[in-house]
């Protein structure tokens, strides 16, 4: 199964890169820009399934290991704007391949960071944060040059490296610690996808790129452009880039190019940020990223658990099922040969279950995001696309999660009806993830979602203690996903009455 996975991405990405579009971005970029999003996520996924043979190595207690895995976010959410307003005067793609190489390093040290002690290994994930936190800003930045009838599509693509690239790591990771026996080999390999991507990254997009900039530069009397572009210029010491707000916003900022010009960009950035905060056109926006984060990191975090708590086997896995595979590989085994003789006296199940909300979700995401783009081709009205696809996404998968809860546990059709509900959610993002191309241009689409991803962000903070206490007084799974299907249903309903695709800024 992930072979396939791997190899159909490839090829996609292979297929599509010769290719280009007539209008907006190259299918290269895009496909480039999707396959950064996968190595960003199977770069924060492996030490998932590393840190087990890590704790066995260096005897880290739960709590050790809840806070080396937590303090990502801590960079991760602090980076988010900064990240974005960089893409904007450094070039989103100049931006994107930096922090490429950035976290595609930390990832590489991460094993020696793990033998220096505690507080080196944390100070490296709070640095890998920060890093990816920059990555999805910068996406949007490029993706803001986009053709409208091509934005659903690309964020399909972008979902879609979000979804393979955890199912990915998930599995990549515990083979290659069933079968090589060494975790540092996980962060080594990860690491070197990245500076493979780099390279391709760098020959297809951003030397092709600086060639059509100068070329622009000379035709248009060798005048420059500013870096806010995307690629960057030919001056060694390039003129910032700024919006113009003075139809926008109260006071008319002007762009010194001297000294002090970043402080000025500075508070033009704040007050640009203040507008999308307030704006009718972003709120909903930020309520459905919110919400889906919330229920994404939600069952991230207690899936597993839920899993692994109800006794009852589904009919589609072995009756002699106790743990995963990755149990079996990892939990106190010292070796590859034992964790291979012990897979094959386990099913593999529960493991599926894991992973089968999550293909979903990248089949739904890259479904939904080409029927969009077709209607909106067709002339339909492109808030009422947008409206549409939230809507059935966050309603649908409400309604299945509660029909889910109605039902026993852990029987073929409350597991397919759970499968089908957190995978069906990936169909909202052809409306609210589409949307913040739609509202913004392309110089401010990667601040809307720095801003809109700094929240979201903190749903994990939030929803994750939230479904721990529900199940310390019920002592039930049932509570958790009855809370998230009112949040997909708040959702939806939120987002179908007040979102819009009127451009604001």
């Amino acid at each position: 199964l992930r072979a396939v996975l791997f190899f159909r991405f490839l090829r996609m990405a292979v297929s599509a890169a010769a290719a280009g579009t007539e209008h907006g971005l190259s299918h290269r970029t895009v496909l480039l820009c999707a396959l950064a999003i996968f190595i960003c996520y199977c770069d924060r996924v492996n030490i998932s399934v590393a840190i087990l043979p890590m704790a066995n190595t260096f005897h880290w207690s739960k709590e050790q290991q809840g806070s080396i895995l937590g303090s990502f976010y801590y960079g991760y959410v602090v980076s988010q704007i900064p990240g974005s307003i960089l893409a904007q005067q450094l070039g989103g793609r100049r931006m994107l391949g930096l922090v490429t190489v950035g976290w595609s390093a930390v990832t590489w040290l991460t094993p020696w960071a793990a033998h220096q002690g505690m507080g080196t290994l944390l100070c490296t994930r709070v640095l890998l944060g920060l890093f990816e936190g920059c990555a999805f800003p910068c996406v949007y930045s490029i993706f803001g040059e986009s053709s409208p009838h091509t934005r659903s599509t690309n964020i399909g693509y972008l979902q879609f490296g979000v979804f393979s690239g955890t199912v990915f790591a998930f599995f990549a990771s515990t083979a290659l610690l069933r079968y090589w026996a060494a975790w540092e080999h996980v962060f080594h390999l990860f690491g070197a996808a990245g500076f493979a991507w780099y390279g391709a990254w760098h020959l297809l997009v951003l030397l092709p790129h600086r060639e059509r900039v100068n070329v622009g530069a000379g035709v248009s009397g060798g005048g420059g452009i500013g870096v806010g572009g995307g690629g960057g210029g030919s001056s060694s010491k390039p003129k910032l880039s700024h919006p113009d707000l003075s139809t926008l916003l109260p006071t008319n900022s002007t762009m010194p190019a001297g000294r002090g010009a970043w402080g000025d960009a500075a508070r033009v950035w704040a007050q640009a940020a203040w507008l999308l905060l307030r704006s009718r056109a972003c709120i909903p926006i930020f309520v459905a990223h919110f919400c889906h984060a919330f229920a994404h990191f939600t069952v991230l975090a207690w899936l597993p658990s839920y899993f692994h708590d109800t006794e009852e086997p589904v009919a589609s896995i072995s009756p002699t099922t106790t743990s995963t595979p990755l149990h079996s590989a990892l939990d106190g085994s010292s070796s590859a040969s034992s964790a291979s003789s012990s897979s094959n006296t386990h099913g593999s199940g529960g493991h599926n279950a894991l992973v089968v909300p999550y293909l979903l979700m990248a089949l739904f995401s890259m479904l939904a995001s080409r029927i969009a783009d077709r209607v909106l081709a067709a002339g339909a009205d492109r808030t009422v696309v947008r409206r549409t696809c939230g809507a059935l996404g966050f309603c649908g998968s409400g309604v299945l999660i509660l029909l889910f809860s109605m039902l026993p546990a852990r029987t073929l059709v409350s597991t397919t009806l759970l499968c089908l509900g957190l995978g069906w959610n990936a169909v909202s993002t052809a409306g609210h993830e589409a949307n913040k191309l739609d509202v913004v241009g392309p110089e401010h689409s990667g601040l809307l979602q720095g801003i809109s991803n700094t929240m979201a962000a903190t749903s994990g903070i939030i929803g994750v203690p939230i479904a721990a206490q529900l199940y310390s007084q019920t002592q039930s799974w049932r509570a958790e996903f009855v809370l998230i299907a009112c949040v997909y249903l708040f959702a939806g309903c939120f987002y179908g009455c007040f979102a819009s695709a009127r451009r604001i800024l």
